[in-house]
């Protein structure tokens, strides 16, 4: 009798309980409990007692991160019966992908599918996806009723030797001759062999049948191998489109025996003294793109003499990845090391020592942004054991323009970020633990979205000095922001980064005008500010900053009974802007709007504040200085409507002839 393969609420259910991010996700026996049906566990086996439809569905609803990369999925145990609907995957995250096509072995004691395709879009900075929910139907054999056992299920890396169906996809040549090759699988880890004819440089190509997706944190090749040294290790192509790799450039690389007697090569494909062709193509994908295929990849090594070469591991990593899969690193001061380029050392001494990740340039190069982000990116999720980056000997060069996002945003441990001098400038982030090392400073940093006392009690030092500097790191939208500062900042740093300050100029109860700032703008001065292009910023203070320590709620620009305010607090306008008509700049910068009765301010922004007597008034307007009016806004809820015309003195005009009038918002020339 044939069975009706379902998914629907009878079926055996499982739900994880527990659940962490790490490159290659498994669960165990303990981790699950059963939805409806009965499982027990044998010896750390789930043992299904009771079944509908003759399946079994396992399914975990406890969120947890996976690397976007070309993954496997693999379950382990006995009876794993394959017939046309099942095994298949029947959810990811509330999706029923219905993927099928799984491998299982003769014994029947391991099944496997390629589960990229299926991989949520989304990633963080690290290039880690979230999985929130995940379920796998197995089936009992039909014939004689034979239950599955799972002994595990888990989610494995996959890398170019693992993608290679045969060796028709691999090319080995040495001396000008194609070597013969063999391919040897357990479980779904595969390992490459071939006889090298004599010591010296060989070619090793992968082309599988179907592109490889890697993600932009994962900056370091690995290729775990025996038989082979250093005299030569390069990669001549990761093929996306078009050649990315060291064409001509021989690239000495870093290599560790590890405890198990094989030999690793750790090769940094953005090392920045490369070919540069080979470099800006590498340096465009890993910064442009999240994530991206690749259609084969082209590497020499070196064999050490004539015997048999197995390369064991061939693929791309971040450093945290790399820590995961060869522990043996971890444990020591662990440096990705060539002379006169860029390092990364575990526990740099002179700092915080343990617990440390520090880039060190050992020459006198300057690197751009693009560089510092896909380095830091490259570090990868790391373990709580590493609460610092140190990058105080990086230098930016003085070309680059600031970064808008943030790259620093998934160091969820990280709590203290050093670079070399003011480079902060060039790094926005919302992390905290920011300091520029060897300028003898206390840094305060306000962030948005925090009060500014908490900022301002917790400055960052490098332990040299007391001399003071802060900045504003926040979101802007493109446009026009209103604004607010506890220190002193100057026009020229602000325009630098693509943004233009305004002043007040005039303000009544009928119209407001602002005027481009220039020289210095002093602390505590509500402003407006227009962004040219949407993303994070840094506002830095000026060199004598002038921060203030003891902050009143409200700080006020204007003379008589209008007021341009700023704001230090979150809450509903009091005190004397309680029975005021305010108006706040509208999230997408576009006009002030009017304020709500329980409408909030927010830290470090700015509103209008119209006397209650102005309440029969319908609209304001704003000028920037250029008789541009940006915006009308309405004093009550009464909408525009197609007859309401209004001068460019927000005045209302009952019967318009000739002229320039706003109509529904919009500037409308009527002939």
């Amino acid at each position: 009798m044939k069975h009706l393969k379902s998914f629907l609420g009878t079926a055996l259910l499982l739900l994880a309980t527990t659940a962490q991010a790490q490159s290659t996700y498994s669960w165990n026996a303990s981790q699950w409990t059963a939805q409806c049906g009965t499982f027990n566990v044998v010896d750390g086996k789930i043992v299904g007692t009771s079944f509908s439809w003759g399946c079994i569905q396992v399914k975990n609803t406890t969120p947890f991160k996976l690397p976007k990369r070309q993954t496997f999925l693999v379950i382990k145990g006995e009876n794993l019966f394959n017939d046309t609907n099942n095994p298949n995957v029947f959810d990811i995250n509330g999706t029923n992908p219905g993927l099928k096509g799984f491998t299982i072995n003769d014994a029947k004691t391991l099944a496997y599918v390629d589960i990229t395709s299926i991989l949520p879009t989304e990633t963080d900075s690290f290039g880690n996806t979230t999985i929130n929910s995940f379920g796998v139907t197995l089936d009992q054999d039909g014939e004689n009723e034979t239950k599955p056992t799972i002994s595990s299920i888990e989610l494995v890396a996959a890398d170019w030797i693992d993608l290679s169906a045969s060796t028709s996809n691999v090319l080995v040549e040495q001396g000008g001759s194609a070597l013969t090759t063999s391919l040897s699988t357990t479980d779904t880890k595969k390992s490459l062999s071939f006889t090298a004819t004599a010591a010296g440089e060989f070619h090793l190509k992968f082309t599988p049948s179907s592109s490889v997706l890697h993600n932009n944190s994962q900056v370091y090749l690995i290729l775990e191998t025996s038989n082979t040294n250093t005299n030569v290790a390069k990669m001549n192509d990761l093929h996306v489109g078009k050649q990315c790799g060291y064409a001509t450039n021989n690239h000495d690389n870093l290599q560790y025996d590890l405890n198990n007697g094989h030999k690793i090569h750790i090769i940094s494909p953005l090392n920045p003294e490369v070919n540069a062709t080979g470099e800006t193509a590498l340096m465009d994908l890993y910064y442009n793109t999240s994530s991206f295929s690749a259609e084969n990849l082209d590497l020499y090594l070196s064999s050490a003499e004539a015997s048999e070469v197995n390369i064991y591991r061939c693929g791309l990593y971040n450093l945290a990845e790399v820590f995961k899969l060869y522990p043996e690193l971890d444990n020591q001061n662990w440096k990705f090391w060539k002379p006169g380029r860029l390092m990364v050392e575990k526990g740099k001494p002179d700092w915080t020592a343990d617990g440390t990740i520090a880039f060190n340039n050992t020459s006198d190069a300057t690197y751009t942004t693009k560089q510092f982000a896909a380095q830091v990116r490259g570090l990868g999720n790391l373990s709580s054991y590493f609460t610092g980056i140190g990058l105080w000997n990086m230098r930016v060069n003085e070309s680059e323009s600031p970064m808008k996002e943030d790259i620093f945003r998934s160091f969820s441990n990280v709590t203290r970020i050093a670079f070399k001098d003011h480079d902060y400038k060039y790094f926005p982030t919302m992390n905290a633990g920011v300091v520029g090392y060897n300028i003898a400073h206390q840094y305060y940093q306000y962030k948005d979205g925090v009060a500014p006392a908490t900022s301002y009690a917790s400055p960052t030092t490098d332990g040299a000095g007391n001399v003071p500097a802060a900045s504003l790191t926040r979101q802007f939208v493109a446009g026009y922001s209103s604004l607010i500062l506890p220190f002193d900042v100057t026009v020229a740093e602000q325009t630098a980064i693509g943004i233009t300050p305004y002043v007040l100029n005039t303000i009544s109860e009928s119209s407001v005008s602002f005027t481009e700032a220039t020289g210095t703008i002093s602390a505590n001065t509500p402003f407006i500010v227009n962004v040219a292009e949407a993303g994070l910023y840094l506002i830095p203070s000026a060199s004598t900053p002038n921060i203030q320590s003891s902050l009143s709620d409200y700080y006020t620009a204007g003379e008589g009974t209008a007021k341009f305010v700023g704001s230090y607090v979150q809450k509903a306008p009091d005190g004397d802007y309680a029975s005021t008509l305010n108006f706040g700049l509208k999230a997408d910068g576009s006009e002030f709007a009017r304020m709500g009765n329980a409408t909030k301010t927010s830290y470090y922004r700015a509103f209008l504040a119209l006397p209650a007597s102005s309440s029969s008034r319908q609209s304001i307007a704003v000028n920037f200085g250029d008789n541009e009016v940006t915006g009308i806004s309405t004093l009550n809820h009464e909408p525009f409507t197609v007859n309401q015309f209004y001068n460019l003195s927000g005045q209302r005009v009952a019967n318009p002839t000739k002229g320039l009038y706003i109509i529904n918002g919009k500037k409308v020339l009527m002939k």
